[in-house]
């Protein structure tokens, strides 16, 4: 949010059609991932239960697809979209397989629940980039508006 108030600051139609970009697609992964939680139920490696224990529709701590994944690879993947280059795609990406890495360490996640969340941010970063969908940001608020 604050790159996008940055970007209309200063006039940086970029960086706050980016930033826009991001929001959408970070909020997008986040919400689909809760509600993907919520229908699988799966547990968590530290619940003491192996990988094929679902608890269907009970969220619970429920842990895939893995949340903090989908809106890292979200960002990554709509501002892959938006800055035109090889090395920064690297760099995002590499920062949101971080991201992904680090929870499977702390065993709050499972490798599936990882590959699920990045496939869930991957997809809604590439939605929030299509250009078939107008953002409109104003000190009211933020609207969308899609068009088919």
């Amino acid at each position: 949010m604050s790159a996008w108030v940055a970007g209309a600051a200063l006039g940086g139609d970029g960086v706050q059609k980016a930033a826009g970009h991001a929001l959408i697609a970070a909020t997008t992964g986040g919400l689909t991932s809760v509600a993907i939680k919520h229908v699988m139920g799966r547990l968590r490696p530290n619940s003491g239960f192996d990988s094929d224990h679902f608890d269907w529709f009970e969220k619970k701590d429920a842990s895939f697809p893995s949340g903090h994944t989908a809106v890292a690879f979200s960002v990554a993947s709509s501002l892959s979209r938006d800055i035109k280059g090889h090395w920064d795609d690297v760099a995002l990406y590499g920062a949101a397989s971080l991201t992904g890495f680090a929870r499977i360490n702390d065993n709050k996640h499972w490798f599936s629940d990882v590959l699920g969340g990045a496939a869930v941010g991957i997809f809604a970063g590439k939605w929030a980039t299509r250009g078939n969908r107008r953002v409109t940001a104003s000190p009211s608020g933020v609207s969308v508006r899609l068009e088919f």
